[in-house]
């Protein structure tokens, strides 16, 4: 997942820690234009991990900048980008692990290092 985001020009420095049972702590320097400007923001972002219908999914719960609480409707198409590159990078890797075998995702875990997936078949 972080391979992906670091492949996005306008995200840079992506740190990801995972946190039990299934949550992800992600900081980021992302550049955004202001008063035809360019200004670099550090925002903090709570999330979570899920399985629907065979498919990890990333859920964002929070969006903090220096203390303050983004409120997400502000921020959608971004939060949306992100996420999108994020599923896309998860389900394409457990894919490629899985092709030729019947098995199928059932459940997505975190340790605070590692992000546990389970399938049955």
């Amino acid at each position: 997942m972080l391979v992906a985001l670091k492949n996005d020009a306008t995200i840079q420095n992506p740190v990801l820690d995972l946190l039990p049972p299934n949550r992800a702590h992600a900081v980021a320097t992302v550049y955004v234009k202001f008063l035809g400007a360019s200004v670099a923001l550090r925002p903090s972002v709570q999330m979570h991990f899920a399985v629907v219908s065979n498919r990890a999914t990333v859920t964002v719960d929070s969006v903090d900048l220096s203390g303050f609480n983004v409120p997400l409707n502000a921020i959608q198409a971004d939060i949306d980008r992100i996420k999108k590159v994020a599923e896309d990078q998860i389900n394409e890797d457990i894919q490629n692990a899985t092709r030729g075998t019947k098995l199928k995702l059932t459940n997505l875990a975190a340790t605070d290092d590692s992000l546990v997936i389970d399938f049955s078949e």
